[in-house]
């Protein structure tokens, strides 16, 4: 076949007869019938030693599993594709093995044409669904390094701010105290000095505003709760939102990746809720169950609706969901069942270090 190895086909049937037939009939075609398998076990136990192509299925196989549910298990733990093969077509049936995702379903007896050609589709298809996975993949290796070097901007930017511009201010601040010392008797001069001294004080504000939030400074040094719950604070103020913030957790030692991780996704959520919830309070909490540490963002709005996830806008969203699975983590966000939105955010975490609340 085009001077390459033969596709390697794995047939699963419980008649020894009927199984020996159709695998000579495949190698006679010149595809690679390796194995013949006849129950689960046996069909897991080729597929790992004999890495197939695609897996020729009968529905009704010895022991407890039938077909489909082995074609679900080798599915998801092998890159093949599966045919059926079988002489059951009843509706429930048929049903029951879409689910599965397959390849084909061909009714016994099998004319050989049509054999054929079922497994040419199946290889082919199997063959286009490896190319859209690696795609897929490039994607979210190309959004972690687009999120990566966004943060590494944001840090320089934030230490430009932190550590240049306001470092001016606050020189320019001390020179207009001195000023303003030296024009004691001159009323007008200590006014506008006065004003000057306050425009430079809400600058310098300002600057560290937004230098906390493209990199927060106090990552470094306060648990995950606490620079959350101080931005939450600021967010109220210029937002007109009430937001409420509790946790369960005291203390909890993170990596930096981590903390920051989970504060885009607060980040991210009360943006999202200022500008498209139209919400009146947000209800934001950090606790520890069996999934590890979750965050979650409750509001009272009008829910997200369908497919909103998928939209331009919500890239932000999507680029943290791919981050957060890169961790073995997960972001889900539902509509409320009254009204508002629910984004949940959970992570894996280690328990050394951590202490809960009573």
């Amino acid at each position: 076949m085009n001077g390459r190895a033969p596709p390697r086909i794995l047939i699963v049937e419980d008649e020894l007869i009927v199984a020996t037939d159709l695998q000579q009939s495949l190698i006679d075609m010149g595809y690679d019938a390796f194995a013949v398998a006849s129950s689960t076990e046996e069909a897991v136990a080729c597929a790992s030693a004999g890495s197939p192509d695609v897996v020729l299925m009968d529905i009704r196989i010895r022991g407890e599993v039938d077909g489909i549910e082995t074609a679900a298990i080798l599915k998801t733990a092998f890159p093949l594709g599966v045919i059926y093969l079988t002489a059951h077509a009843d509706e429930p049936m048929i049903d029951r093995a879409k689910r599965t995702a397959p390849h084909g379903y061909l009714v016994k007896p099998v004319k050989l044409a049509e054999l054929r050609s079922t497994i040419e589709v199946a290889l082919h298809r199997r063959e286009l669904e490896r190319e859209l996975n690696e795609s897929h993949q490039q994607i979210r290796d190309f959004a972690q390094r687009l999120e990566m070097v966004r943060e590494e901007e944001r840090r320089a930017v934030a230490v430009l701010l932190h550590d240049g511009i306001a470092q001016d201010l606050f020189a320019m601040k001390l020179d207009l105290g001195r000023l303003q010392s030296l024009a004691r008797k001159r009323g007008n001069i200590r006014s506008l000095c006065r004003e000057i001294t306050d425009a430079v004080v809400k600058c310098m504000d300002t600057t560290r505003l937004v230098a906390n939030e493209l990199r927060p400074v106090a990552l470094a040094y306060c648990p995950i709760s606490t620079v959350i719950a101080e931005h939450a604070r600021h967010f109220a103020e210029r937002s007109n939102l009430e937001v409420r913030v509790t946790e369960t957790v005291r203390s909890l030692q993170l990596d930096e990746a981590t903390q920051l991780l989970l504060f885009r996704a607060a980040q991210e959520a009360l943006t999202n809720v200022a500008r498209h919830a139209r919400a009146t309070t947000v209800d934001i909490a950090l606790r520890i169950d069996e999934r590890g540490l979750v965050l979650e963002i409750i509001d009272d709005g009008i829910g997200i609706a369908d497919g909103a996830m998928n939209k331009p806008r919500s890239l932000g969203l999507l680029g943290l969901r791919e981050r957060i699975k890169a961790r073995g983590g997960g972001l889900i966000v539902q509509r409320g069942e009254a009204s508002g939105t629910r984004l949940t955010v959970y992570l894996p975490i280690t328990f050394e270090g951590a202490s809960h609340a009573a």
